[in-house]
């Protein structure tokens, strides 16, 4: 059997299972986008054993470059029979596939070879932590990934009749628009893109077309970063009009309860905001409905489509229960670039449950979102915090928008320099005063905060998401 007939047999055996739903698109009143969302435990966790054991001995087989990673480690794939077994296998992280990359143009010794030739479709990550890597993906595993993303949607209230408004952009080999548009398809969702670009071009033109597409299809769907959603927001305030939007779903950064008000406050029609954690590289675990409406922040974990652990940072061991560690994908979505104990670099609390949820599914969920990223990790005088610690505080400030950007210029700086976008009217002393006193005060650590009035931390150019922090801390040696 060639590989690409393997890819195929996998690709029947789940939609035989039901990994992978046929029957589309689902009718409006089930409760998820897949049953198998609601399947008791221990089938859930038989198919997470069985696909983890497939995609470690595929890799193994076809991947030089697992093979030398593993080989190395002193592991063979008959010794990881199920999740419980992960831990023997190394951790590796984005510079080792960069490194492997270069090493070994352009896919490099991780991707299999026999499947590249069916790969239609080039792709790339964005390369805000550095030099752009490159994803592949051959249409059979293209209908599992899809699966994976419309059960985001669906949990999120999409429903078959409605709309769903693409902003993520399609330039530089971007992923987002291709994957969600095939989900969106799957529920039954009308698509259309216009791009983030296309937006900035004319705010006020593509605010108006929303309201029009509003007015025919419900629910109206869209899915971008908080920050541009806000600065969306403020341009129908402008115009005097509510927006149009019943499905409203933020990713990029974490929803905390402040920025859940935030967009509340500007967006009537939505019930809940769901957060979301994951990557293009695998699958995610996103809120549900009854979840986002109760500012509960639990995410649902796809663990028939892929598993992720928190380990301590530089290590292969997991972390305690409700310990802080480095969050690690093990993906079975991609048989051409395979992702087993990739790193996203990522900071997670090891929180978990696996008692059912209201909403009726039965996945794992994750307790407490992502705060930040590592490489975001900072000190000032000897205190060690993220971003998400910041946000928290600047939630309680009056008028701020949520949006702010983190300067850094040390590894131990002597005070936290900031910009904190406001609705205040600027230069206001006294409102200056609260603002720096809050963060001091609630910090512990001096502070020095720059108002800022809205749109003034734009996203860098072509992005969708604010860079909360500027790091310009020298390289350490």
């Amino acid at each position: 059997m060639t590989a690409i007939e393997e890819v195929r047999a996998h690709l029947r055996r789940l939609k035989r299972e039901g990994p992978v739903r046929t029957s589309l698109p689902p009718g409006s009143d089930e409760p998820s986008y897949n049953p198998i969302e609601c399947a008791p435990r221990k089938k859930l966790e038989r198919l997470r054993d069985e696909h983890l054991r497939h995609i470690v001995e595929w890799a193994y087989r076809n991947s030089a470059f697992y093979r030398r990673l593993w080989d190395g480690a002193g592991v063979k794939p008959e010794d990881v029979t199920g999740y419980g077994d992960l831990e023997k296998l190394p951790v590796w992280r984005k510079d080792q596939q960069r490194q492997d990359e270069r090493d070994h143009p352009p896919f490099g010794s991780r991707a299999v070879k026999e499947l590249v030739p069916h790969a239609p479709l080039l792709n790339r990550s964005t390369g805000t932590t550095g030099v752009p890597t490159m994803h592949l993906w051959v249409p059979e595993d293209w209908q599992v990934i899809a699966d994976d993303r419309a059960r985001w949607l669906w949990a999120g209230g999409a429903r078959p009749g409605g709309a769903y408004v693409e902003f993520a952009p399609v330039a530089k080999g971007s992923l987002v628009p291709w994957i969600v548009q095939q989900a969106a398809r799957n529920i039954g969702l009308l698509y259309y893109a216009e791009d983030i670009s296309g937006y900035f071009a004319d705010p006020e033109a593509s605010a108006s077309f929303f309201l029009h597409l509003g007015r025919f299809y419900h629910p109206l769907c869209t899915f971008m970063s908080p920050e541009f959603l806000i600065t969306m927001a403020l341009q129908y305030q402008k115009m005097d009009k509510e927006p149009p939007f019943d499905v409203v779903l933020p990713g990029g950064t974490p929803v905390s309860s402040r920025l859940r008000q935030e967009l509340h406050s500007h967006y009537k029609k939505p019930r809940g905001f769901s957060n979301i954690i994951g990557a293009y590289e695998s699958s995610v675990a996103n809120e549900c409905s009854f979840s986002a409406e109760r500012g509960l922040g639990h995410m649902h974990e796809s663990e028939d489509n892929g598993v992720f652990e928190v380990v301590k940072p530089g290590t292969n061991k997991r972390v305690g229960p409700g310990e802080r560690g480095e969050l690690v994908i093990t993906s079975f979505l991609n048989h051409t670039l395979p992702f087993i104990r990739f790193s996203l670099e990522d900071v997670m609390d090891n929180s978990v449950s696996t008692e059912p949820c209201g909403c009726g599914r039965t996945t794992k969920r994750w307790l407490k979102p992502c705060p930040g990223r590592l490489k975001d990790i900072f000190r000032v005088k000897g205190k060690e915090l993220m971003p998400w610690d910041v946000e928290l505080v600047i939630g309680d400030i009056p008028d701020a928008t949520m949006i702010y950007q983190i300067a850094l210029d040390s590894w131990d700086m002597q005070r936290l320099r900031l910009k904190v976008e406001t609705l205040r009217k600027l230069p206001d002393p006294g409102y200056q005063k609260l603002v720096q006193d809050t963060l001091e005060s609630r910090l512990a650590l001096p502070v020095e905060a720059e108002l800022v009035p809205p749109g003034a931390i734009p996203p860098p150019p072509g992005g969708y998401k604010v860079a909360k922090v500027l790091d310009k801390r020298p390289k350490r040696a």
